[in-house]
């Protein structure tokens, strides 16, 4: 018996170790990476059959092998930290255009000297003053225009010699549109950083995982050269036995004269010619692993 690996498959069981392995990229942006969920169900389908072709004798499956080889590798997970920055560089981009919320509030109180005693009795007035405003504040990306909204409060009281005044309101709410007529006019010279931000972020996540797929292919490719010349070994073990056996009978044989004694010689030389392919399938395990 041998175990032949089916190159044809090497493709899908590239792309199915890849997301089982990573799943932090099922989890990325849609709009920049992930596999659809048709794409999904067909790679979690190819990775079940996968699984249940593999031999159950074996201590350590294929996804599992993938899995720790990627988890244990500093350079893999140092790479995967590159598209998250990326992704990050996009939300810091886009952030120009999230809206701004200021509030301020302030209160003071002086008092002022009166410049003549015949105007006010007292040598002095004390005015209060008290205000609060909010300012609401947002970039267009569409037109390059800025809309502002505030509110502000102000609340004064004065008292002087002659009288004293009720406390003073002055609310007041105003919208305001900034639209450039030449300079920065429309969407494209605004969008620009966002644009570039998430192209730099698709080539990033790209990079990724061509690299990904590529150390994936090669764990694939020894875990089933680990495979193959463990079936090889069993193989020339079985093989060695049976040769022995056959050495044992043409040894009876020929002390009985059923053979010439030549057929136990050639037994032998089949032994050890067993005995040379035992070794060398132990050696190419030993690489293998």
């Amino acid at each position: 018996m041998k175990l032949v690996y089916n190159q044809a498959l090497r493709p899908a069981v590239i792309a199915a170790a890849l997301l089982l392995a990573h799943p932090s990229l099922a989890g990325a942006d849609p709009g920049l990476s992930g596999f659809s969920p048709d794409t999904r169900r067909m790679l979690d389908t190819m990775m079940a059959a996968l699984q249940q072709s593999e031999s159950a004798a074996r201590p350590l499956s294929l996804a599992d092998a993938v899995a720790s080889a990627v988890a244990n590798n500093p350079g893999i997970l140092a790479r995967a930290e590159v598209p998250r920055q990326r992704v990050q560089d996009v939300l810091e981009a886009r952030a120009a255009f999230d809206p701004s919320l200021r509030s301020e509030i302030g209160l003071s109180d002086a008092v002022i000297p009166v410049s003549s005693v015949i105007d006010s009795a007292k040598p002095s007035f004390a005015i209060e003053q008290r205000q609060a405003d909010l300012e609401l504040s947002k970039r267009l990306s569409s037109t390059g225009a800025t809309v502002d909204l505030s509110w502000t409060n102000r609340r004064t009281v004065q008292e002087s010699g002659r009288a004293n005044l009720l406390p003073e309101y002055k609310p007041a709410l105003e919208l305001s549109l900034e639209q450039p007529l030449l300079r920065n006019l429309g969407s494209l010279d605004e969008n620009t950083t966002v644009l570039v931000a998430k192209n730099a972020s698709r080539q990033a996540l790209a990079e990724f995982e061509a690299e990904l797929a590529e150390f994936i292919a090669q764990i694939v490719d020894a875990y089933w050269d680990d495979v193959a010349a463990a079936a090889d070994l069993e193989v020339s073990r079985t093989s060695l036995e049976l040769a022995r056996e056959l050495v044992r009978d043409a040894r009876t044989k020929a002390s009985l004269g059923v053979v010439p004694p030549v057929a136990v010689r050639e037994a032998e030389a089949e032994a050890a010619a067993r005995e040379e392919e035992v070794l060398g399938a132990e050696n190419r395990l030993y690489l293998a692993g």
